[in-house]
């Protein structure tokens, strides 16, 4: 952004001066230079306490960014360097330290635990499955219902019976 400000130090000094002499440069030029350095303070103080606010904001924004950015890689990068070189100690305490990969390994496959890990997914995915199931039926059954009744196929009240039994 650039302002331009135009301003006839002759015509002003004149009116303050009786007897000034444009030819007198010096007293101009050392006023031209004070007037404007006024105004480039006067302008930069004004546009900085308009905008502050926003800049201060968006720089911490920008800056928190950056860092959640730094954090996140950071954590990562040490998470990952642990998991292919750091070492857990077995089950318990008289194990030998193992690797977390094989660590991670012997959980999933102990025998020991009467619900392995395919046990588990097995048995939640038969749940999800009736879940589904069961809403599917319940919204035919409601859709076939509703066009009977708009079809004028039920008797009053038969519908409303129904809806509410299946609501249940």
């Amino acid at each position: 952004m650039k302002l331009k400000v135009e301003i006839d130090i002759n015509e002003i000094l004149s009116d303050f001066f009786e007897d000034f002499d444009p030819e007198y440069s010096s007293a101009e030029i050392d006023l031209k230079s004070s007037v404007k350095y006024e105004i480039q303070r006067k302008v930069e103080y004004e546009v900085l306490n308009k905008y502050s606010d926003n800049l201060n904001t968006q720089m911490s924004n920008e800056v928190k960014k950056l860092i959640d950015k730094s954090f996140k890689e950071l954590v990562e990068s040490k998470c990952s360097e642990f998991v292919q070189n750091g070492k857990l100690k077995g089950r318990y305490s008289s194990s030998e330290e193992v690797t977390v990969e094989e660590w991670i390994k012997e959980r999933f496959e102990d025998s020991t635990n009467h619900s392995t890990l395919r046990n588990i997914v097995d048995n939640n995915a038969k749940i999800l499955s009736k879940e589904i199931r069961d809403r599917y039926d319940l919204l035919f059954a409601t859709q076939i219902v509703t066009k009977m009744n708009e079809q004028g196929l039920l008797k009053e009240g038969v519908f409303q019976s129904l809806v509410e039994n299946k609501k249940k």
